[in-house]
């Protein structure tokens, strides 16, 4: 009777994972993709402010290099795979993604900082120089910092270089969290791993040589299996 009742909880936990493991890789698999195109369309609404004559230049970087960055993680995928079956390199794994979202949420704060700091060294700037800006056909002075980020147009910008840095560091830092996350569930789905034996499972060096082994045991007995197969006759 207690080994039926064991029984019916262990698959109805089964079934539990299934369902969460489903839904979190469906998630996690779009999400690296969501990210990289979602940085130039909130460049392009205007979601975070920066520099009106900066913005076509930051909507184009960030999806090409969010894009890039997904594309390299993918490439090093075999490194990341193996790694995270080696004691030292998974835990450094497991860390890099929760410190990558501090290092958005960082890059977030140091930004609006540095802008701060920006937009304030522009209108001294636009103040000692008496500079204006025109304004439907009325010429205007700097203000605020709304007007330095809406009508500075090529005048030059100061902290361009840090602000732009850590613009496109927001949006990096939460596509590569994303894709590493995203590429521990793929790596899961190749190698045929359920959720009860990922978290409960031996994971160490000794399971990453059997596994291995077991790898290169199945592709020579394919090998063994192609040369034994008699070649295909071509139709006439």
């Amino acid at each position: 009777m207690a080994s039926g009742a064991l029984t019916t909880a262990q698959t109805t936990t089964q079934n539990r994972l299934q369902v969460f493991a489903g839904a979190f890789k469906g998630y996690m698999g779009v999400m690296p993709l969501v990210t990289a195109a979602l940085a130039p369309l909130l460049t392009f609404l205007k979601a975070i402010p920066t520099y009106e004559s900066q913005r076509t230049t930051l909507a184009t970087l960030s999806g090409i290099l969010g894009f890039l960055t997904l594309a390299w993680l993918f490439y090093v995928r075999r490194t990341i795979a193996l790694g995270s079956l080696v004691r030292g390199f998974r835990f450094l794994i497991n860390m890099i993604p929760f410190l990558l979202i501090v290092g958005t949420v960082a890059s977030f704060i140091g930004y609006f900082q540095i802008l701060g700091v920006s937009t304030g060294t522009a209108l001294e700037l636009a103040a000692k120089n008496q500079w204006t800006y025109v304004e439907k056909d009325k010429a205007s002075e700097f203000k605020t910092g709304s007007d330095v980020l809406r009508h500075w147009d090529d005048r030059p910008i100061p902290y361009s270089a840090s602000m732009q840095l850590l613009y496109l560091a927001i949006f990096l830092s939460a596509e590569c969290a994303f894709v590493l996350m995203a590429l521990r569930e793929y790596i899961n789905d190749t190698r045929h791993v359920s959720e009860l034996e990922w978290m409960f499972g031996k994971q160490d060096a000794e399971a990453l040589t059997k596994m291995q082994e077991s790898v290169q045991a199945r592709l020579q007995r394919e090998a063994a299996s192609n040369l034994r197969a008699p070649p295909e006759k071509k139709a006439l």
